[in-house]
């Protein structure tokens, strides 16, 4: 956990570089808005956005989004994401804590779908109903210091409705871990689908695990391997967030370990493991 917090709170530092160094022609698979004044990269859903509106596909944003995926799946938004540490942050707020109904964990590829692809394409970008005039991210990172700099909003009910969904999703993580990355995040929906062929990933061997539950305890996404694995797993399931919080509790060290590829053991045609 220290690790990971500490490459959490470095990375918050890194990507707010803007007024010294700016990179907006690379995208992180991360939500971090780039209309932020001081923001040292580009965001994912903001730039496969504009280029949906304009009828170009976005080559570069797919071959970056690819590289990072095939390299580390999810594992940005576990040690890079700046708005996930927001909500771990507040999760740590004294309240009864909620477990989360499994289907609203397909929220994310309906906003996806309808808000981040359609929604450029049927509506524009102007529109109310893409996802990123609805950004809880964006919110902090690029209309509140506009706010500031303008000395006052220019309209009412956009930043209305986008500070809205930020106050009800920031409520929400309190209760429930990491909300709006389980249900309503386009970027974890991308990367999600990124964790099958990942090279980082983890090796839960169901013959050597114990059944004690204390990786679906420290999950901060609420994955129980227990149900994903029946016998060897090489590779994280689509909520995982490689954060590894998951290997750190458990108590075996062969039942659960996170690693890339190379260094995973691999099935013969006879069933057998071998190194």
């Amino acid at each position: 956990m220290k690790k990971r917090r500490l490459s959490q709170i470095g990375s918050f530092f890194a990507l707010s570089l803007g007024s010294i160094f700016q990179a907006k022609w690379l995208c992180l698979p991360i939500l971090h808005c780039h209309s932020c004044p001081i923001a040292s990269f580009s965001c994912p859903i903001g730039v496969l956005g504009h280029y949906l509106s304009i009828g170009v596909f976005p080559f570069f944003l797919i071959g970056t989004m690819l590289l990072f995926g095939a390299l580390l799946g999810r594992a940005m938004c576990g040690w890079v994401c700046p708005f996930g540490l927001l909500q771990e942050l507040l999760h740590r707020i004294p309240s009864p804590k909620l477990e989360l109904w499994p289907p609203l964990r397909f929220g994310k590829y309906l906003s996806l779908f309808l808000l981040v692809l359609a929604a450029p394409v049927l509506l524009g970008t102007e529109s109310f109903l893409y996802f990123c005039r609805l950004c809880p991210a964006a919110a902090i990172e690029a209309s509140l210091p506009y706010a500031y700099m303008q000395g006052g909003f220019t309209d009412f009910w956009g930043p209305f409705l986008r500070f809205s969904i930020l106050g009800a999703v920031l409520l929400a993580s309190v209760f429930v871990l990491r909300f709006f990355c389980r249900t309503l995040c386009p970027v974890g929906a991308i990367t999600a689908i990124l964790n099958s062929i990942s090279a980082f990933s983890l090796r839960h061997d169901a013959d050597a695990c114990p059944q004690c539950g204390e990786c679906a305890r420290a999950c901060p996404v609420g994955v129980d391997l227990q149900e994903e694995s029946r016998s060897v797993m090489y590779k994280a399931p689509a909520d995982c967030i490689l954060c590894l919080e998951c290997t750190k509790a458990c108590p075996t060290s062969d039942g659960l370990k996170g690693s890339f590829a190379g260094n995973f053991r691999r099935t013969d045609l006879s069933g057998s493991y071998k190194q």
